[in-house]
């Protein structure tokens, strides 16, 4: 989706990243019981609840010591287990609204592909909107936004928010961050913790990270550790070995260090990723299939994405030991095979549980096997 932003239109791309001030601790209580009954849970189930809440207490700090208690009327306790759940229930709340202005044109979506339109994304209290930039859509979702915040007692922090804007003038960009007051942020940045960028991952969009890590390692003493705690960092963060590199990520009963390869590593990892872009039907993999696959079935040969250029290493390999089964005239279903050719791959997606389909069965005698995921 930040590919797509920079796609030119009369009023441009817009990628919001929505901050909720102090998430936990400003929920109205009366919208929560509110939410309840509109999922269809028991009064007792909500009489319930409503005890609970009211039995938290809140203490002031006094030179380090709780000085006396007091009752609150609103928020959730982050360290109770049931607040997140309870906090992703409100939040549907938003999340369905948002769709709805969607649906009936209030909000005009970004990027539609194969009928697939990928428009928000919730992770706890951190929002991502994607939409056209036109003065129409924003003035609706800010209508939204108030209205929430008077109902949810959730804040939208301008300040900490962020604008991703592209495909438009500077003039557009310029009145859209007036309009909404907030900043506006270019690429790469972080979500959730990771460095989001345009198009592929190169060195320079790392060379932090690979310093930092230089960093703590030239402060461990390696010569002074056994020779097992040796081992332990090498498979954790070192690439640099004394000895040849195949040794090493030999099997112990081999004579090597059973030090798994980088490379098998992530060649597996982007399997795992291939055959669920390929295989899922949820919103997100059927978005990369018609992004990145033509009608053909095969890959497109340039589009701007993070995961393009893995996808192109792993995807013959994948593609040839896929195999089709013909059962008895009910089902067809595809094997999966690829660890009968390379045991280190296989060892690695065994090792990260990653979605595969085995035999399971004897071969009946009208000779269909049963094939179980």
């Amino acid at each position: 989706m930040v590919n797509e932003i920079q796609i030119k239109h009369k009023d441009g791309n817009i990628g919001l990243k929505l901050d909720i001030t102090q998430a936990f601790d400003t929920v109205s209580w009366r919208f929560i019981l509110e939410v309840f009954r509109r999922y269809g849970f028991s009064e007792w189930w909500c009489d319930w609840i409503l005890s609970l809440l009211k039995s938290a207490r809140i203490s002031v700090l006094v030179n380090g010591n709780p000085d006396g208690y007091f009752s609150i009327d609103r928020g959730l306790c982050q360290e109770d287990l049931l607040s997140p759940l309870i906090l992703l229930l409100i939040e549907d709340v938003l999340s369905r609204n948002i769709t709805k202005l969607f649906r009936e044109g209030s909000m005009i979506i970004m990027v539609t592909r194969k009928g697939i339109s990928p428009t928000h994304l919730f992770f706890a209290d951190d929002i991502m909107i994607y939409c056209k930039g036109n003065i129409k859509s924003l003035r609706n979702l800010v209508a939204l936004l108030g209205s929430y915040q008077r109902a949810s007692g959730q804040t939208v922090s301008r300040a900490k928010s962020k604008i991703y804007y592209g495909g438009g003038s500077l003039r557009r960009r310029a009145i859209i961050a007036d309009f909404l007051g907030m900043p506006i942020v270019t690429f790469p940045d972080r979500y959730l913790g990771v460095i989001v960028i345009l198009g592929a991952v190169k060195y320079h969009h790392i060379a932090n990270v690979v310093e930092k890590i230089k960093d703590q390692l030239a402060g461990w003493k390696g010569r002074m550790l056994p020779f097992q705690d040796r081992v332990v960092l090498v498979k954790s963060v070192s690439k640099s070995f004394v000895v040849a590199y195949k040794k090493i990520c030999a099997p112990y009963e081999e004579g090597g260090l059973g030090v798994t390869q980088l490379s098998v590593m992530n060649k597996a990892f982007l399997m795992g990723l291939w055959w669920k872009i390929h295989k899922s039907n949820k919103v997100w993999a059927r978005f990369l299939r018609a992004n990145i696959f033509m009608r053909n079935g095969t890959l497109v040969h340039y589009v701007k994405s993070s995961i393009l250029h893995g996808i192109k290493w792993v995807y013959s390999l994948v593609e040839d030991n896929t195999k089709v089964l013909i059962g008895d005239g009910r089902n067809t279903s595809l094997y999966y095979d690829m660890w009968v050719g390379d045991e280190a791959i296989a060892d690695i997606l065994e090792d990260y549980a990653l979605d595969r389909v085995v035999l399971v069965g004897d071969m009946l005698n009208n000779g269909v096997w049963i094939l179980s995921e």
